[in-house]
């Protein structure tokens, strides 16, 4: 039996076969309920979510390579507290 999956990219969830076959979309309920909340609040409402996420990917993309050195230099400080805990413990 084949597998019917929801059209919208990065969902993944299965739908049953007949989802979509009377002119809907071929979409599961999760991502169908975010259609109608959005319908509700306007396009206004939307433009300003878009943007929001806008400046939030750009944000990120600003921080990533500022919090990928902080983690490594935390992992480094890491090793070196345990090297010299097992250091110490084998003096004893």
């Amino acid at each position: 039996m084949a597998k019917y999956i929801c059209e919208i990219e990065g969902c993944g969830e299965e739908i049953s076969e007949n989802t979509g076959k009377h002119g809907g979309l071929a979409i599961c309920t999760k991502c169908s309920h975010v259609r109608y909340y959005w319908r509700k609040r306007g396009t206004g409402a939307v433009e300003e979510y878009k943007r929001r996420l806008e400046f939030r990917t750009a944000r990120m993309e600003y921080l990533s390579p500022h919090v990928k050195r902080q983690l490594n230099q935390a992992a480094r400080q890491v090793n070196r507290a345990k090297e010299r805990a097992q250091a110490a413990s084998q003096r004893h």
